[in-house]
């Protein structure tokens, strides 16, 4: 996660004066800088944490039209302009496609904003970032928040660098700067902030070792896997294969590699001995290619061999499938290649996804025509409400013969539910008392825990209340930032529920969130403001504490006012600077919000440390006002789907496998590696990858003993990023040779 500070300069010669919301000037006794931070990968999501437990609280929604050029937009500004209007201009700076691990080159021109005060009084203002913490930008300030009448300020918009690993989901590096002032109903200004990762994201299909299993000496299989890009620039690519003498490829001048536009290539593995072999696929880029992701290697291997019954694929891959949805069937065939006839029984190692038939049968001498025997593998339905981990639905089929000596096939089956898992940030959203006429916002995140990208809107029948943007893609592992909006027409309570929807047919794995009951209450004019409405203090890593940030109490009456704060929620989360205090007419008063230290462990359930503020003044006719707190825990929380790696007795110049899990429920990617172990006899594929949060790596242990007897080994995992949960203790790995 990266953090990110608030600096000013002013275009003029301004006097010192009050303070506002979550940036405040020096002047205002609050530091500007919003704390150091993480300046690693951005969140994935994921489930996009998530917020949510998303990673990411999402790009910001794209507030207007913006050039090809990656320019900020110079057209009209962001306010109709008049005698007593506060300007802000442009509305939008789109930083364009900036490769990753670089910086955006846009001129500071170009992405400075403009505030101009032309209502003839001194005025005070402030910016905030609508990610906050996880704001991929610095805002550089002046060293005051006072404007004085008929001049300007400007806020010079600093983009961090993009990770060197990134996703390209549009606009992943977007946000929002909010500026606040204290004039008489001037209604917050927006300038959207557009950026997005630019480079390959290189990827095998399926990206699973190739194992051709055992192959008579005399064959010669062939394996067929594609090379995909599924960033958003293409890339030029070579491929190799170690282990050259037995493993081939048919293309290894693979060329441009487009997006959308996979290159396929056969693998061939001729065996010249009865002994385990391995290899890999390695790629090379280009000089000067850009990629968002180290390139992958695929691990191939096989065993020649003297057996005389021989199945075929080594493996079947489902792909992934709707959830209420059902993929179509998949062969196995068997052949015997003996003299004499062979029986044969088949199973699935769990049973529940899957049927397979025949279960049983006879394979008759080579050159009969039963020597050949398909078996036919029918997944079943995957449910309406389903676990979207990658392979959370596959199983391994057992096919057992009779011939002397023969080990028989374990062969994989792949899975993978497809659809949207949504949740929100928010169950409910309290604007309290806002003046008749005067404009409230409150924020929220919508994340995607599951695996597929859909299109969200928030749908509510009050027109009192709007919600944007709509109809917003929410790509996998991400979440999306939505704006609440309340404006009271007359002095009175007003309710409504707010809905998350998606375009029909939609792929979903899990019901949609519940409806969001929003309520505010309209009232008189009381010349009291307290900005922002909401303060979102983000992700924050599990054992650190995120930056205080400020609530103003602006008071525009004519008469001191005093006033009270309270934590009516989050009490244990949250410190207050100032249980009461007076505010003297035309200035404010900065409530700083200090959040207490994230625990190490901790669940990251999506605003799990959220809490409320209650400001109540004496101001005649003045309602309370609620601000409210969001704040998420954000890391890893790797846990393995088995406490011991067992294999079967394997004899000597044999392989045995075994899969297992190791589940992140967490909302933050665990680049994890496997330990513990050496090659020979164990290897693990892949022995390090990234665990994206609330997903499932499935990898697969091999052991391939040179000699009889027992061994054991612990397998262990280790990462330097961020957790919400200790790593899991050691397990043991144990495997004989016969």
């Amino acid at each position: 996660m990266r953090r990110y500070a608030l600096s000013v300069g002013f275009c003029c010669v301004v006097v010192l004066g009050g303070c506002s919301s979550s940036a405040v000037a020096p002047d205002a006794g609050v530091p500007v800088d919003a704390g150091p931070g993480d300046a690693g990968s951005p969140v994935d999501a994921g489930p996009l944490t998530d917020a949510g437990p998303t990673a990411d609280a999402g790009p910001a929604p794209d507030a207007g039209p913006t050039d090809a050029g990656g320019n900020a937009d110079s057209g009209s500004p962001v306010d109709a302009g008049g005698v007593g209007a506060v300007m802000v201009s442009p509305s939008t700076i789109d930083f364009g496609q900036v490769p990753c691990g670089t910086t955006s080159t846009l001129p500071s021109a170009s992405r400075t904003v403009t505030l101009t005060n032309g209502t003839g009084a001194v005025l005070h203002f402030a910016a905030a970032l609508g990610r906050g913490a996880a704001s991929p930008y610095t805002l550089q300030l002046p060293g005051s928040n006072t404007i004085a009448a008929g001049a300007s300020a400007t806020v010079v918009v600093i983009p961090s660098a993009i990770p060197a690993v990134s996703m390209v989901d549009p606009n992943l590096y977007g946000d929002q700067l909010t500026l606040t002032t204290d004039a008489p109903n001037d209604a917050p200004h927006r300038v959207a902030l557009l950026e997005t990762a630019l480079g390959a994201l290189v990827s095998f299909d399926p990206p699973t070792p190739i194992d051709f299993g055992l192959v008579p000496l005399s064959a010669t299989p062939s394996a067929r896997f594609a090379v995909r890009n599924d960033g958003n620039a293409p890339v030029s690519l070579t491929a190799a294969v170690s282990n050259a003498s037995i493993f081939f490829l048919d293309l290894t001048a693979l060329g441009a590699v487009f997006a959308g536009s996979p290159v396929l290539v056969n693998a061939t593995f001729a065996p010249a001995t009865t002994t385990y072999q391995t290899a890999a696929v390695s790629l090379s880029a280009g000089a000067g290619e850009v990629l968002c992701a180290p390139l992958p290697q695929l691990a191939l291997s096989g065993t020649g061999s003297n057996r005389v019954v021989f199945a075929s694929p080594a493996g079947i891959d489902f792909g992934a499938v709707a959830c209420g949805a059902r993929a179509s069937a998949q062969t196995v065939v068997l052949q015997n290649l003996g003299v004499s006839p062979v029986t044969f029984n088949a199973s699935l190692a769990i049973g529940t996804a899957f049927q397979v038939s025949p279960a049983s049968g006879t394979l008759t001498a080579v050159g009969s025509a039963g020597a050949t025997q398909t078996l036919t593998v029918t997944p079943l339905s995957i449910p309406a409400m389903a676990n979207t981990s990658a392979d959370a639905f596959g199983d391994t089929l057992l096919i057992a013969d009779n011939s002397p000596g023969d080990p028989g096939f374990a062969i994989p089956l792949h899975e993978t539910a497809y659809g949207a898992i949504l949740v929100s940030s928010a169950a409910a959203l309290p604007f309290g008392s806002v003046s008749v006429g005067a404009v409230a916002q409150s924020t929220f995140v919508v994340s995607n825990l599951g695996s597929a990208a859909v299109p969200v809107s928030v749908q509510n029948a009050d027109s009192h209340f709007s919600f944007a943007p709509q109809d917003a893609g929410v790509g996998v592992q991400q979440g999306i930032v939505f704006t609440a909006t309340f404006q009271p027409t007359g002095v009175a309570a007003y309710s409504d529920s707010a809905q998350v929807a998606v375009a029909p047919g939609a792929p979903l794995c899990y019901p949609l969130p519940a409806a969001i009951a929003v309520s505010g209450t309209g009232a008189g004019d009381s010349g009291v403001a307290v900005t922002p409405g909401a303060l979102d203090f983000g992700l924050v890593p599990c054992g650190t504490s995120a930056a205080a940030q400020v609530i103003a109490i602006v008071n525009q009456t004519a008469s001191a006012l005093s006033f009270t704060a309270t934590l009516t929620q989050g009490a244990a989360f949250y410190g207050l600077s100032a249980a009461d205090g007076g505010v003297a007419p035309g200035a404010a008063f900065p409530l700083v919000v200090t959040p207490s230290a994230i625990p190490a462990t901790s669940a990251t359930n999506p605003d799990l440390f959220h809490g409320e503020v209650t400001i109540a003044t004496d101001a005649p006719g003045d309602l309370p006002h609620l601000v409210a707190l969001h704040e998420t825990a954000y890391g890893a929380r790797l846990i393995y789907d088995v406490t011991q790696v067992a294999f079967p007795p394997t004899a000597v110049g044999t392989v045995s496998n075994v899969s297992f899990l190791l589940i992140n429920d967490g909302n933050a990617t665990g680049n994890v590696t496997f330990t513990g172990f050496t090659t020979p006899p164990f290897t693990v594929v892949p022995d390090s990858a990234a665990v994206f949060g609330n997903t499932a790596l499935s990898a697969t242990a091999s052991f391939a003993p040179g000699a009889v007897g027992t061994t054991t080994v612990n397998l262990s995992l280790t990462t330097s990023d961020a957790l919400c949960l200790p790593l899991p203790q050691p397990i043991p790995m144990t495997g004989t040779g016969q």
